[in-house]
């Protein structure tokens, strides 16, 4: 019997994968939208091209809810004791991926509150930094409402100094806009994704 040595030949399925997408970002995208990433994966076995394999997965996109107010003036604003409406000019912006109404509150941080009084918020129509008639007979605000994505809307918040204030009073005070629903309830975190509530 002639002895025989049998010699298997592994065949090994060796892929080289390369993926290619077609990345879909959310930020700046309006809340609600649909988007869909899609991949293909192209590869080898053995040295020979196999058929592309695509796949996708679609996501709504969340809403985001971000708003800034920033003092628009230089420096500190210089007042005088017994002024009516002194004004400090905002600007409020919805960063936000939607449409958004703002509940607006003022605050007075640090100063001597008996010498400053009278809290007021106006619009400011025309975006000049001054408390103009009209704007004064259009009334004072305490809402900003259905402000667009990447709108800026231009505030001033008005106060009475004291006639007891003196030289070298600072007053600081904080403009505060918070975010609602239609209904003026401020707007909550939902968890997860694909949601029509808020992340």
């Amino acid at each position: 019997m002639k002895p025989t040595a049998q010699l298997l030949g592994a065949v090994s399925a060796f892929a080289l994968v390369a993926m290619s997408s077609a990345p879909a970002i959310a930020a700046g995208t309006s809340a609600g939208v649909d988007i869909t990433n899609t991949v293909t994966v192209q590869y080898q076995v053995g040295g020979v091209q196999q058929n592309d394999e695509t796949d996708s997965d679609t996501f709504t996109v969340d809403r985001r809810v971000n708003v800034t107010v920033a003092f628009t003036g230089a420096g500190n604003t210089s007042v005088t004791p017994g002024e009516e409406n002194a004004v400090l000019a905002f600007d409020v912006t919805n960063l936000s991926n939607d449409e958004v109404d703002l509940d607006l509150t003022t605050a007075l941080t640090g100063g001597t509150g008996a010498n400053i009084g009278s809290f007021e918020i106006y619009l400011d129509s025309n975006d000049n930094g001054v408390l103009d008639a009209a704007e004064l007979t259009a009334g004072a605000i305490t809402t900003l409402d259905d402000v667009a994505e990447d709108e800026t809307v231009a505030v001033l918040v008005v106060a009475d100094i004291g006639l007891d204030a003196v030289n070298g009073d600072l007053f600081d005070v904080v403009l505060t806009a918070d975010a609602t629903d239609d209904s003026g309830n401020p707007l909550v975190d939902t968890a997860g994704a694909n949601t029509s509530g808020i992340d």
